[in-house]
This record gives structure tokens, C-alpha cells and sequence, in this order.
């Protein structure tokens, strides 16, 4: 080879070399300016001349490294936003397509590392204010990623210890004002603003699960103070049935509480209705507290009454009634003369003539010859019109056996009628007159058929007659009410009975 031409290949290589170290020395002096953060010099560098593919994507690759590592170390809290963003710029002003795209690719990370970071500086400025539950949003509002999670989670608890402090501090001095309402409503106002926390809303709910259950007792013990314990035991057993409680201790132990104060008073007046022998007020009131308490004392005291009482009216199956009613609920009722009829065993009847509204009453057993006596009482009601008339019957098949005129002058009369030879009974009340007459028809009930009756009334055969009970005794309900100085007066009938005499002025017959 000429020695001449080795010389000008050794020269061009020579210079290629130099050009190759010239240029990698341009990428180099570029990522150093990078790294001393002097981006607006690397950016001259960079303009200054192209660089060659090789070199170009050597850039690339370093300033992806770069940017990437920048993105990590603001998320670690080591660099702030700004000092991220410059390096962005320059990326971006390089113009170089893989660049656009990395910086495209991160600013959805950075946006929400940026915003997680504000949320952070948010809640600790609310946490300063005391505003717990936008301060609580904040904290729970921070990335995972970000470098502030950790301490926003402790800060997220303390906060959220101290928001639902302050709630139930004001729903403690709502149920010490006695509002129990706003007691509710705080608690649940408070949930609706947690929204935002899964885990705090749970927390609150069961602060509201509370909060209803302090309400349902505060309000059933106002109740049970009132002695209305049937109201407070209620409230409470509708309360578990109209919400979902989770745990019904504190519900259970105050129904338990009130229970043996209600059992008490029930057997209390069961004990009174049974010593009046009104078995049949005593057994309603005993099978109405059941349905609010069980206990067993109810039901042994229910067995002993039905060992004991007798058939009543009140037991029979009525076949068919008109203006026939039964009186087992609402106020007692009082007679035209002023004795009061305790509720149970007890029935009203209306008759009414003289105008387009007659109306009659009536009502029919199948007795089906399974009893004996029937006694009980019959008495005109306090309502009845201050002129009215009616005619109270008994019949057996069809035979009158027991008849009876009433007005608001009538004395509550007694009767005992042998009913063993008959298989229907009807009761009436017809023939109205001068207005409405209201009867009552109390203590009606029955022997054993082969058992006779205290005292048995023969039957009135012709209308108008009046048949009075023996010794001219008159009881009303209960037992209780015997007319003055043992005087019976019938209207129309004009029959007395006095001190065990009996005067027939007007085809009367009294049986003693």
C-alpha cells in the first residue's frame, strides 16, 4: 500500500474519532446541565447542533431515567412540584416525539400526586381549625404513593376520634335537654356528611344505632313513669321490629326491667276482677298482656280461672243479632239510676219506635239443652232517651219465660230462668216507644243442666206484664249494686217488692 494513502486513512479515522467524542461530549455536557438543574444551557447545547440517531437516542434513553426518577423522588417528597415541572419543560422543548409522549404518559401520576399532596396540606390546616369531617376527607383522600400517606393515616384516626367525640358530645347534650330528636338528627346528619368514608359512616351508624336505642328507651321510660307501661313495652318491641338493630342488649334488659313492674300490676287487677268474679274482664286482660309480656304467671293464673268460672253468655257462639253488641273494650257504662257496670260479661241492646227509624233487638243461641239456670241482669243505659220504652224478653223455643218493660226510671232488675229444657234461646228487646232505650244485659250465665237456679222467674204470658226476681233484690254488675233499701220498682208494671213482700197490682207473678 502507499505510504501516502495509509496516511490520509489513518487521518479519516482520526477524524471520525474526534467527531464521535465531539458529539458523545455535546450528550454528556447536556445531562450534566440537566442534573445541575440548569435546563435553559442544555437546552443551547442541545440546539446548538443535531445530533446524530446513536446520540439521539442515548439522550433519550438518560432523560427518560431522569424524568421518571424525578417523578418517584416527588412522590418520596424529595422534590417539590415546580422543580418537577422545570424538568418536564425541558423535556417537552426538546421536540423530541419520545419525550412528548413520556411527559403525556406521567402527568396523570403527577396530576394525582399533586392533588393527593394538596388534599394533605388541606387537612392539616381543617385538623387546626377543628373542622374534623373536612379534615377527615382530606386525609382519606391521600395516595397510597404519595410520600404524606403514613403520617395522613394516623392523622385520618386522630381526626377521626376527635370528629365522632364531637358528635357524640352534642347528641349527649341533646339527651340531657330531654330532645331526643335532635339527638337523632345529629347522629345521622353527621353519617350523611361521612360519605365520603366507608370506615368512618360505620362508625357513625353505630353511634346512630345507639343514639335510637337511648331515644326508644328515654321516650318508654317516659311512658312507664306515666304508668303506661303497656305503651313504653309497645314502643320498645315495635322499635325492634321496625329497625335492624345489630345488637338489642341494652333494648332487652330495659324491656326486662319494666316487664316484672307490668306483670305486677297486671296480676293486681286481674286479682281485683276475679274477686268481683268478673272472670271474663280478668281473662281478656290476661290474654291481652300476653301479647306484650310472656310470662308464666300469666298462664297459670288463665288456668285457674277457667277451672273456676262458670259459661257465660260472653262464651256462647251468637247465631244470628241485630242491634246486639258486646261490651268487652272502652269506658264502663252507667244505668239510669247511676250504677256503674264494669266491662266483660256485658251486652247492649237498642230499641227504638215513633219515627220512620223503628229498629228492634234481638240475638239467638243454639243452646242445644247443654245448661241449666240462666241468671243475670238487666238495666237500662244512661243514654237512653228521657221518655223511652222497650220490653226486655227471654224466650226458650219460642216460649216467653222471662219479661221485663224498662225506662230510665228502672231499677236494674235480676233473673234466673231454668233453661234446660230448651235448645234455642233468644233475647229481645222490642216494642219501643217515646225514643231510643239503650238496655244492658249483664252477668248473664249458666248452671249445669241438672243444677237449679238460685231463684227462677216463671214466664210473663201476656204482654205488659212484668215479672220481678225474688226478695226484691236488684244486683247490678260485679255483684255490686243492690237497689236502695231493697226496693224494685217497674215502670208501667207498678210491682214492688220490699223486705221479701210481693204486691200484684198489674198481673204480676214473682216467684221466690
Amino acid at each position: 500500500m502507499n505510504m501516502n494513502y495509509k496516511k490520509i486513512l489513518i487521518g479519516l479515522s482520526a477524524m471520525a474519532l474526534a467527531i464521535s467524542a465531539t458529539a458523545c461530549g455535546r450528550v454528556d455536557k447536556i445531562l450534566k446541565k440537566v442534573d445541575e438543574k440548569q435546563y435553559d444551557e442544555a437546552l443551547d447545547i442541545y440546539d446548538a447542533k443535531d445530533l446524530s440517531d446513536k446520540d439521539t437516542d442515548k439522550l433519550i434513553e438518560e432523560l427518560e431515567t431522569r424524568v421518571n426518577a424525578a417523578v418517584d423522588a416527588y412522590a418520596a417528597n424529595e422534590i417539590d412540584y415546580d422543580q418537577l415541572e422545570e424538568l418536564l419543560d425541558f423535556a417537552n422543548e426538546t421536540d423530541l416525539s419520545e419525550m412528548t409522549d413520556l411527559v403525556t404518559q406521567v402527568s396523570v401520576d403527577i396530576y394525582e400526586l399533586k392533588t393527593s399532596k394538596d388534599y394533605f396540606a388541606e387537612g392539616k390546616q381543617y385538623l387546626e381549625d377543628e373542622s374534623f369531617a373536612s379534615a377527615y376527607s382530606c386525609f382519606n383522600s391521600v395516595i397510597e404513593r404519595d410520600g404524606y400517606y403514613a403520617e395522613a393515616q394516623t392523622l385520618k384516626e386522630e381526626v377521626g376520634n376527635k370528629y365522632c367525640e364531637s358528635v357524640q358530645k352534642q347528641i349527649d347534650e341533646y339527651m340531657k335537654e330531654e330532645e331526643y330528636d335532635d339527638a337523632l338528627y345529629c347522629v345521622q346528619q353527621a353519617k350523611s356528611d361521612a360519605y365520603f368514608s366507608d370506615e368512618l359512616t360505620e362508625r357513625l351508624a353505630e353511634m346512630e344505632e345507639t343514639t335510637r336505642k337511648s331515644v326508644i328507651i328515654a321516650k318508654a321510660q317516659e311512658l312507664a313513669d306515666d304508668d303506661d307501661i303497656v305503651g313504653a313495652l309497645t314502643a320498645v318491641k315495635e322499635a325492634k321490629e321496625n329497625y335492624n338493630f345489630k345488637d338489642t342488649k341494652e333494648l332487652d334488659g330495659f324491656v326486662s326491667k319494666i316487664s316484672k313492674e307490668y306483670v305486677d300490676t297486671i296480676l293486681q287487677t286481674v286479682k281485683t276482677a276475679r274477686d268481683a268474679e268478673n272472670y271474663i274482664l280478668a281473662l281478656k286482660i290476661l290474654n291481652d298482656a300476653k301479647n306484650i309480656v310472656e310470662d308464666d304467671a300469666f298462664d297459670k293464673e288463665i288456668k285457674e280461672i277457667e277451672a273456676i268460672k262458670p259459661t257465660y253468655l260472653y262464651d256462647l257462639k251468637c247465631s244470628t243479632s241485630s242491634n246486639f253488641e258486646t261490651i268487652d273494650s272502652g269506658d264502663a257504662p252507667t244505668d239510669s239510676v247511676g250504677n256503674t257496670y264494669a266491662i266483660g260479661n256485658l251486652f247492649g241492646l237498642s230499641a227504638e219506635g215513633g219515627n220512620w227509624n223503628d229498629k228492634e233487638a234481638s240475638a239467638e243461641y243454639n243452646l242445644a239443652y247443654r245448661y241449666g239456670a240462666m241468671s243475670g241482669v238487666i238495666s237500662t243505659n244512661d243514654t237512653s232517651d228521657n221518655d223511652a220504652k222497650a220490653v226486655f224478653r227471654i224466650e226458650g223455643d219460642g216460649e216467653v219465660l222471662f219479661a221485663q218493660e224498662l225506662s230510665r226510671t228502672t231499677t236494674p232488675v235480676p233473673f234466673a230462668i231454668d233453661m234446660s229444657k230448651y235448645n234455642w234461646l233468644k233475647i229481645t228487646l222490642t216494642e219501643g216507644s217515646g225514643g231510643a232505650l239503650n238496655a244492658l244485659l249483664s252477668d248473664v250465665k249458666f248452671g249445669k243442666p241438672n243444677e237449679a237456679p238460685a231463684a227462677t222467674t216463671e214466664a210473663a204470658t201476656e204482654e205488659g206484664e212484668t215479672t220481678t226476681a225474688a226478695e226484691g233484690e236488684t244486683t247490678a254488675a260485679e255483684g255490686e249494686t243492690t237497689a236502695a233499701e231493697g226496693e224494685t220498682t217497674a215502670a208501667e208494671g207498678e210491682t214492688t217488692a220490699a223486705e221479701g213482700e210481693t204486691t200484684a197490682e198489674a198481673e204480676t207473678t214473682t216467684e221466690s
